[in-house]
């Protein structure tokens, strides 16, 4: 006879199942969920494959090509149930994507093959930067929004001169360039019209009128600039009657912001204020709510106290936006940031109108460290902001990345083989949404109130080392000494040795090094090794009144951007021998008295030095004693006979070179 289960075999039976189950159904849910999600990448990459296969098709069919920039998912051949979400096809065939499935966003970007799968919230419409989806813009406190009262940070680039309005603008300026910058994400185009000429050639605002009706269709703000620069008030009349015919036309226009003045530098604040009062009135007769940016009177430089004016004296419109400008090879230092964010922190509104990765004159090449740490500084502040210059004209015809476009290959699908290394940044920064700068790891300037030591501290130093990756000083005296004050970089003194440490890889040098030593009476040694001096140009008393120095490590640095050495070892008066041969020295151009008051100087090694550069080379040798007599004294014959000028040409008569 059978018997059959017991409770207590049941209910064993019952907690094993639970247990099994316990430990199945996760995994069976996992099974399921990842086979979802392979299923749903496929049918991503499905409309990819499509987006591909449009941009074929589009190099035959002008309906289909006038389509690229913008959002195309819903004119791509998919089969089954469409899907939400944004297929941009770039002008040169990359596909960006922003699409939505079962509560996910995949999303990938125009540079890279590989799709993230992100919360849906992460996927945003191609379209949400743009006039059509954002309307007339309006300004809250220190932020710019859109219609329906949500943020909208504007990026994009200014136009060329406007002299050459006639010339190149044609080429220049066309429906298919502002697709092709639309189709990397900019959602702004600065137009810029000088004072000089609209008084010879008034007819040209309609010129420039036309250029911006067509940036105007291609659904991006516009910036319109008058030129007036420090004598921006010479030109009241005409920037008056300039403003009043421009504002009449886009009176209801939802995409256009004024801007009254370029760079009224060495004006004071009044004098800007009350012109804008002026401006203002003319632009409100017509138009009640669209911004107006106004200048600040400073280049954003080392000058104490900047923008303090425009906080203490705001001025009492609606809708005004401050603008100020940037060359990050100029003059990025921590005094900029702080300056930034006291007007920011005063919940007034700035907007960067014009920054070139160069100089201000264009020369010296494309700046990447300090480009990287201005766009990671003003992404992180949600500041606008406009890049100089979308052309193929290089400013002052230097041979260098001032423009987007190398000097003279214009074309405007912009591909990839004709842009400047500045272009090609450019590019790169916006249509790589998913990875923006990031590079933090800049050392502070000394500038005024602003330095990577601490006050009262500096006349302690013995010695300075630069680190990377290594915070593990055991000291209690640190402090932030990063450009940012983010703590990315930290300063610690430990038995009169000051360290310099970088949380990364990487631990650059401003490019404006002026004074950085300047003072540190009791330095015997500083060592270079880990400091990355790439984009360093001026480091003019460096080692001024460093009386006591006598050992520098130059090992391993790169100082090819270098211009100004003007008394870079002034009355360094313990050292007695500099060997500089190992750097490149070639764009020297300031060279006043560098080895002066270097009293104790035996002998000085030197690279070879470009003579056709050096402008600046007046008392190079001044009180310097050097002794030797072998002729080496230099390492480069190449420069002998120049050396021997400046020597004979010092006011100091113990130096000799050679026999």
């Amino acid at each position: 006879m059978k018997k059959g289960f017991t409770l207590i075999e049941l209910l064993a039976v019952i907690v094993i199942l639970a247990i099994i189950a316990l430990i199945a159904i996760p995994q069976i849910t996992n099974i399921v969920d990842n086979a979802r999600l392979k299923a749903d990448l496929e049918s991503v990459r499905g409309y990819i494959n499509a987006a591909e296969n449009y941009y074929m098709k589009a190099q035959y069919n002008s309906d289909l090509y006038d389509m690229l920039g913008s959002n195309v998912i819903d004119k791509l051949d998919v089969k089954g149930t469409k899907l939400e979400g944004s297929i941009v096809v770039t002008l040169d065939g990359k596909v960006e994507a922003a699409i939505i499935k079962n509560n996910k966003c995949y999303k990938k970007s125009a540079l890279s093959n590989d799709i993230d799968i992100l919360e849906k919230n992460a996927c945003t419409s191609d379209n949400s930067k743009y006039v059509s989806n954002n309307g007339k813009l309006h300004i809250n406190g220190s932020k710019i929004l859109n219609s329906n009262n949500k943020e909208i940070v504007l990026k994009g680039f200014c136009v060329g001169t406007s002299t050459r309005i006639k010339t190149d603008w044609p080429k220049w300026y066309t429906d298919q360039t502002f697709k092709t910058i639309r189709s990397w994400g900019v959602n702004i185009i600065r137009f810029t019209f000088k004072p000089e000429q609209y008084v010879t050639n008034p007819e040209y605002v309609d010129l420039l009128l036309d250029y911006i009706d067509i940036a105007s269709k291609n659904d991006l703000y516009v910036l319109i600039t008058w030129m007036g620069n420090s004598d921006f008030i010479n030109y009241k009349k005409e920037a008056k009657e300039f403003f009043e015919k421009i504002s009449k036309k886009y009176k209801n226009s939802n995409n256009i912001i004024y801007e009254i003045a370029n760079e009224p530098f060495n004006n004071s604040w009044d004098n800007i204020y009350n012109y804008a009062s002026e401006i203002i009135s003319v632009i409100r007769a017509n138009s009640n709510d669209s911004i107006i940016a106004v200048p600040t009177n400073y280049h954003i430089s080392d000058t104490d106290g900047y923008l303090d004016d425009i906080v203490n004296k705001p001025l009492n419109y609606k809708n005004i936006l401050y603008t100020t400008h940037m060359y990050v090879a100029d003059n990025l230092n921590s005094h900029v940031f702080h300056g930034i964010d006291n007007i920011l922190n005063n919940n007034l509104p700035i907007m960067i109108s014009e920054w070139g990765t160069t100089k201000s004159d264009g020369t010296r090449g494309f700046y990447k460290e300090n480009s990287d740490l201005w766009l990671s500084f003003i992404d992180s502040r949600k500041l606008s902001w406009i890049n100089f210059n979308l052309s193929d004209v290089y400013w002052n015809n230097t041979p260098y990345d001032s423009s987007v476009v190398k000097m003279g290959e214009w074309n405007s699908k912009l591909p990839d083989s004709i842009l400047s290394e500045s272009g090609q940044y450019m590019k790169n920064y916006f249509l790589n949404s998913s990875s923006k700068t990031t590079l933090k790891y800049m050392m502070m300037n000394r500038i005024n109130n602003y330095a990577f030591y601490k006050d009262g501290y500096q006349n302690q130093v013995k010695k300075i080392v630069f680190k990377t990756n290594d915070f593990k000083v055991d000291t209690d005296l640190k402090w932030d000494a990063s450009m940012i004050k983010n703590q990315t970089i930290m300063a610690y003194l430990k038995d009169d040795i000051l360290y310099i440490s970088s949380k990364g890889n990487k631990l650059i040098a401003p490019s404006n090094m002026k004074d950085f030593f300047n003072g540190f009476t009791s330095l015997e040694e500083v060592d270079f090794e880990n400091l990355n001096t790439d984009d360093v140009t001026n480091m003019s008393n460096l080692f001024k009144n460093c009386t006591k120095l006598t050992k520098i490590n130059f090992r391993n640095i790169n100082l090819s951007k270098l211009t100004n050495a003007s008394m870079m070892f002034g009355t360094c008066t313990s050292l007695i021998n500099i060997d500089l041969s190992n750097l490149n020295l070639s764009n020297l151009e300031n060279i006043n008295m560098m080895f002066s008051w270097a009293s104790k100087i035996k002998t000085i090694k030197l690279p070879y030095l470009n003579e056709s550069k050096i402008i600046s080379k007046k008392d190079v040798f001044y009180k310097t004693s050097i002794q030797t007599t072998d002729g080496k004294v230099f390492t480069d014959s190449k420069n002998i006979n120049f050396i021997s000028d400046l020597i004979s040409n010092s006011t100091s008569p113990n130096i000799t070179i050679g026999n």
